[in-house]
């Protein structure tokens, strides 16, 4: 249901989006869900999105289960965590506890942790 919507969203022009490296796309597509759209996969990090940063060719961040409202779908996001994406290589690391990810940080060069800020419509 979700990558529907993302795609329809992309599709139309409508929906909130934010560039991010590679041709990447931070989409908003209601109060309450962000993820991350691939240029040619459709979504590779599913919502919510609730904190991200962006360093050179990676976007790193955390993301919680959606909320869900009687009669919708149940989530894809199936658990809470921080995630890595690597948007030159397409490789996610997704789910991660915090020492998983400092350490999928380190083996991506990056030694402190990035400040996270929430997305935000500009």
């Amino acid at each position: 249901t979700w990558c529907l919507i993302a795609l329809l969203v992309l599709a139309c022009g409508g929906g909130w989006r934010i560039p991010l490296p590679n041709h990447y796309q931070l989409v908003y597509a209601n109060a309450y869900e962000v993820a991350i759209a691939g240029p040619e996969s459709g979504i590779v990090v599913y919502p919510s999105i609730v904190e991200y940063a962006v360093i050179g060719d990676l976007v790193t961040g955390r993301a919680d289960i959606p909320r869900t409202f009687p009669g919708q779908p149940a989530p894809q996001r199936k658990v809470s965590g921080y995630f890595l994406l690597n948007t030159e290589t397409g490789v996610i690391s997704d789910g991660l506890s915090m020492p998983e990810w400092h350490a999928e940080l380190r083996r991506a060069g990056i030694e402190d942790e990035p400040d996270l800020e929430k997305p935000r419509r500009s």
